[in-house]
């Protein structure tokens, strides 16, 4: 099912169930999140393609991103100027891209769906220990994710492993536009490993 979204260009990569934190100045992303929150309606971050700007320019950004609904919100100090706090939920492909006349882009969004893998596979416990490790070691990590549970699926951690990775935007949204659990946990083991994290057997 298709629908129609809003689009922030960013260089940044945001995955599904990931917060992100965001400073709104420009008229045309004040005017967007002001209809979402209206409208109790998500927008789509999508990754800049080159080293196209954030701001002012109409941006190439890639067709793979994820929905992000507006979780708090607070008005600056300063006039004109909004902070809040998204939350990615699933992932989408954009498709006939066009600009309105202050040119915030919109897009149609078709879901981009991956098999929820719940149990984490034996080969793959390693990087589960990690991020528990990392959460016990850094309390607010778990501000940057919904953690309502005490167990995650093992497509939840390959999510919140990629948003953590030590890696360039690009390489991210590699991990984000895989279509398989299994694929993007082995593709993980390779980085963190390479990274010379330790990853507890």
């Amino acid at each position: 099912m298709l629908e129609t979204l809003s689009v922030f260009p960013l260089h940044t990569v945001l995955f599904p169930e990931a917060r992100l934190s965001l400073r709104i100045f420009e008229q045309r992303y004040l005017r967007m999140v002001s209809e979402c929150m209206k409208q109790d309606k998500s927008f789509v971050v999508s990754l800049i393609q080159g080293e196209g700007r954030e701001t002012g320019d109409r941006a190439r950004c890639f067709s793979i991103a994820t929905k992000a609904k507006i979780i708090d919100f607070n008005q600056g100090k300063e006039a004109g100027i909004l902070d809040i706090v998204v939350q990615g939920s699933e992932r989408v492909i954009l498709s006939g891209n066009r600009y309105e006349a202050d040119n915030l882009m919109c897009a149609e969004a078709e879901a981009f769906s991956e098999e929820m893998i719940h149990e984490v596979m034996d080969e793959f416990t390693g990087l589960q220990k990690l991020f528990e490790s990392a959460l016990v070691e850094n309390q607010e990590l778990k501000n940057e994710f919904f953690l309502s549970q005490q167990a995650i699926s093992a497509t939840q951690l390959s999510f919140y492993l990629s948003h953590l990775a030590p890696v360039s935007v690009r390489k991210k949204q590699k991990l984000l536009e895989l279509t398989h659990t299994h694929a993007r946990l082995e593709a993980l083991r390779k980085i963190f490993s390479e990274q010379s994290y330790t990853l507890i057997a």
